[in-house]
């Protein structure tokens, strides 16, 4: 049987390498020694979440990512021990315990779409293991969506932001993306406009629609006045989404 106080002097250890700027380290332990794990563990920790989150330490002064990821690491108790779900872990603290007021209004929105990389690219599913008909015509068949496609809100337009361009208020229109992974296995993304996002969203759906029924639709949503002109364009939207593989054919 294990030995209770080894226990608890190894929560005690951890909870200082955690915050050791308010826990006292064990008695019992080398303070030189000490002091080596301790730098190590938040030296670690933010390369990991720089080397996630690149776009999001790019707009943040060097001491604040530092102090927000040692924040982290104080306040956020991870629910998994893998090193490729913390980005996770990360983006759950920021939506739910992060509260510093002078933090970017884009913050939670830009690590997101940073994320957003990872969960697709990390997505298993084989392109071409989807039974689809490569030539058939998307408007008058079902269109097959490419099983990695994740359709994404954001009030800020988080693909453009970066050092030189960080809005302090949201735009008046939402910013929709769809990010997925090709055939070439390359991570990739789209901005769209409302009409097509919702276009997209009609064909992740579990109901079966031609091009056509799904922009007839997506016209009448809008009170469009002429259906026929939202179709005719809908052709040139359905070519860019086949030509990047967001789209990967027809129904068998």
């Amino acid at each position: 049987m294990a030995d209770p106080v080894f226990f608890s002097l190894q929560r005690e250890f951890t909870r200082h390498l955690r915050d050791p700027g308010n826990v006292p380290a064990p008695a019992s332990l080398d303070p030189d020694g000490l002091a080596i794990y301790t730098n190590a563990v938040i030296a670690n920790m933010e390369v990991f979440m720089g080397d996630n989150y690149p776009r999001v330490k790019a707009v943040m002064a060097a001491e604040v990512f530092s102090a927000m990821v040692r924040d982290y690491t104080i306040r956020h108790k991870s629910k998994t021990p893998l090193f490729v779900e913390l980005p996770g872990e990360f983006l759950y603290y920021l939506e739910h315990l992060r509260d510093e007021p002078d933090d970017p209004p884009f913050l939670y929105e830009l690590a997101h779409f940073e994320l957003l990389e990872n969960l697709v690219s990390s997505d298993e599913r084989r392109l071409d293991e989807v039974p689809v008909n490569t030539g058939g015509d998307v408007m008058s068949a079902v269109p097959i969506l490419n099983p990695t496609a994740r359709l994404v809100r954001y009030a800020f337009a988080v693909h453009l932001i970066d050092v030189d361009n960080q809005p302090v208020e949201a735009p008046p229109e939402p910013t929709f993306i769809v990010a997925f992974r090709d055939r070439a296995n390359r991570y990739g993304f789209m901005d769209l406009n409302a009409a097509t996002a919702r276009t997209v969203e009609l064909l992740l759906s579990d109901e079966p629609l031609t091009g056509e029924q799904a922009l007839r639709a997506v016209a009448v949503e809008l009170n469009h006045p002429d259906i026929a002109a939202v179709i005719a364009g809908g052709k040139s939207i359905f070519s860019r989404l086949l030509e990047r593989d967001v789209i990967l054919g027809t129904m068998i």
